[in-house]
């Protein structure tokens, strides 16, 4: 059996915990935003491209 003691998570390690969990969510949502934003990014550019040579 687990004592009380030995679950407590003081406000140090709570904030490190809350602090890396945010960190991670960052790093996820960014790359899943850049693996998007490329190739819109390229479409994008073909577009433009497109656009100038016509005119």
């Amino acid at each position: 059996m687990i004592h009380a003691p030995l679950l407590y998570v003081g406000p140090g390690l709570g904030l490190v915990t809350i602090i890396i969990v945010v960190i991670v969510l960052v790093v996820v949502l960014g790359s899943l935003l850049m693996i998007i934003w490329t190739p819109i990014k390229s479409v994008i550019k073909k577009i433009k491209s497109f656009f100038q040579k016509s005119e």
